[in-house]
């Protein structure tokens, strides 16, 4: 329901203990919105374009003159982001003092192979020149058409207090890093009391629920079938 960040460096260490009232601040800022417009089209063997073309309804409190776009995608070691861009007037603007809109037309390209786009997402992050925070968006690339592309408007909101979203690569790399460990285990055939010959077939499950993570493989005669 609410947070409250506190900062250590600030404690007094000589105070074994510390009473002290402090404020809870809303985990999700409902306030921030805002429409953000990309488009991507994928070029074989490995090259995904992802051009930020213009955000409009975007509120933004600070009324810092310049805004930025950062765009990455988690497990790519790659992070782009635009050039700061001023206010712009859109035709469908809201009437408002805080809500602004910005253009960039900026494209940048993502190494991703066209097998692994079931398992990628796109992360767009607005923010200003002071790095305040203005709202993000996730694109899921499962059904992502490589020959079609894609051209269209995103809803940006504050998806920082959403535990799911934060832990969503941990989780699918913690999970290949299981199966991983297991193959390794059964090409070196060890433990001997898993992977002995003798003439059983063995289905060997690893299951981690704090990390949200699990693997499963299979052994004949003490041999790995995939």
């Amino acid at each position: 329901m609410g947070e409250h960040v506190i900062n250590v460096s600030e404690l007094d260490c000589s105070d074994v203990i510390t009473n002290k009232w402090l404020s809870l601040h809303p985990e999700t800022d409902f306030s921030i919105s805002g429409k953000i417009k990309i488009s991507m089209t994928y070029q074989s063997p490995q090259s995904l374009f992802i051009a930020v073309n213009d955000v409009t309804e975007l509120r933004c409190k600070s009324q810092k003159p310049y805004r930025s776009i950062r765009v990455y995608i988690p497990g790519v070691p790659y992070v782009f982001e635009t050039k700061p861009a001023s206010d712009v007037k859109m035709g469908d603007d809201v009437s408002a003092d805080d809500v602004v809109s910005c253009e960039w037309k900026e494209s940048f390209e993502f190494p991703v192979a066209k097998e692994e786009l079931s398992s990628r997402y796109v992360v767009i992050v607005a923010h200003d020149v002071t790095n305040e925070y203005l709202g993000e968006c996730h694109i899921d690339l499962d059904n992502f058409d490589c020959d079609v592309g894609y051209s269209g408007p995103f809803r940006l909101s504050d998806m920082r207090g959403n535990a799911m979203v934060r832990s969503r690569w941990s989780r699918n790399a913690v999970s290949s890093e299981f199966q991983d460990a297991l193959l390794a285990h059964a090409q070196y055939k060890k433990p001997n009391f898993v992977f002995s010959r003798a003439g059983t077939n063995k289905a060997v499950s690893l299951r981690v629920p704090k990390a949200g993570a699990e693997s499963r493989i299979r052994v004949v005669n003490g041999i790995l079938v995939h």
